[in-house]
Parts: structure tokens; sequence; C-alpha cells
């Protein structure tokens, strides 16, 4: 204890040693002591930008050391979409043939979606909608197609940015791989102040134990896709 107060008492003087020498060198040049008040200068330049340095290093080793949520980015290409896909949903056989389908026409995909389930949680109508506003950025869209129907199938969930906790659990549980891991949710532990990327955080501290964390499908945009995957242990 006596070590940690001494060690404490010496830091502290020497982060004020600058400061003083600073505040000197000011009351110098106001009486005209120009070399005495430069070499207080040069004295506080030589303790201050060591510890300024040190200060900042810290900083920044606090906020790359910050923990995140892992984010997956969302490919551009048919076999890139197809393998996040199986990653995703375990290689479900039953969704991997609607991937397949959505990826090989993803025009005619909605459409065949929309006459045989017209109300869906992830609206293809509103899909279509946005991809004649813009037809330039087919790719992208394609790739939003497969992103809904795996939603549709709750493999992953998706969430505005201002989406509300209750919103968050609702759809969280509906996952798949949530229900068929039995992974749990402590309600308590998320904060209704917090937002998706804080509490997908607290849940993949909860999930690490079981093997299983929380991923955002970076769609480069303000919503979040959040899907259930095994933690990566290679």
């Amino acid at each position: 204890m006596k070590e940690k107060l001494s060690n404490g008492c010496i830091s502290i003087a020497i982060t004020v040693i600058p400061f003083a020498m600073l505040w000197g060198a000011i009351s110098m040049f106001k009486h005209g002591e120009y070399i005495k008040g430069s070499i207080c200068v040069f004295g506080a330049l030589l303790f201050g930008i060591p510890i300024f340095i040190g200060w900042f290093s810290k900083s920044n080793s606090i906020k790359e050391d910050k923990p995140s949520v892992p984010r997956l980015p969302l490919p551009a290409t048919k076999e890139e979409l197809i393998k996040l896909a199986k990653h995703i949903t375990g290689e479900d056989k039953k969704i991997m043939k609607g991937v397949l389908r959505s990826l090989e026409n993803p025009k005619a995909f909605c459409q065949m979606e929309i006459k045989a389930v017209p109300e869906q949680l992830y609206d293809y109508q509103d899909l279509l909608f946005d991809w004649y506003e813009e037809e330039d950025n087919d790719t992208n869209l394609r790739s939003i197609v497969m992103l809904f129907a795996i939603g549709n199938a709750n493999f992953i969930a998706g969430f505005d940015w201002k989406d509300d906790l209750e919103t968050f659990l609702w759809k969280m549980r509906d996952i798949k791989c949530l229900q068929q891991h039995n992974l749990p949710i402590d309600d308590a532990s998320l904060a209704a102040d917090g937002d998706i990327s804080q509490w997908c955080l607290l849940l993949n501290e909860q999930w690490k134990p079981l093997g299983f964390q929380n991923v955002f499908i970076d769609t480069d945009s303000d919503e979040y896709w959040v899907a259930i995957v095994p933690i990566d242990t290679d």
C-alpha cells in the first residue's frame, strides 16, 4: 500500500513539474528575464513531451483493446454469398435451396415469394421497389435478397439502429440458432437505454462459454443484420 502511494505521489510530482516550469517561464518573461524564461520553457518541453506521448499511447491502447461485435463483410460474388449463407445457416438444406434460387434470379425469387407469402417480416415488395430505384446497383441488391431469404427463415435478424430493447429481444429469440442450442438471454443484464451493438456484445459475453457469438453482417448502412454463429477457434 505504501509503495503504491509513493509511486502515485511520484507520478503526480513528475506530471506537475512541466506545468510549474511553464508557469515560471511566463512569470519570468513578464519581468523581462528572457534567458531564465527560455530555460524554463525548454525544461517544460523536456519533461512534458514524454508525459503527453505516454498519455496518448495509453489512450490509443485502451481504444484498441475495447471489445466489439465481430463483423462479416457482405460479399458481392455468388460463390462468397453461398459460403456466407452456409456459415450462418449451418448448411441447412432447405434454406440453402432457397438461397440458391435467390442468387440465380433474384427478381423472380422476390416475385415468387410475394405471391406465395404476401406478408413477411422482411418485405420483398419494398426490396423490388428499391431495385427499380437503383437499377445500377444490382450486385448489392442481390446480396440483400439473400439476407431477406435467410432472415425470413429466422436465421438472422435485421434491426434499425434505433430499435428498442423489446424489439431486439423479440427478434433475437426467433433466431433458429438460439433456439436449437438453447442459448440463454439474461434480460436483466441488458439496459433499456443501450443499443444494438451494446446488447449483442453483452450476449457474446454470456454465450462465450457455450461456444457461440453474435456477428454483424456489414451492409455498409445504418441497419444491423445480426447472425448467431459458432465461435471460430482456428
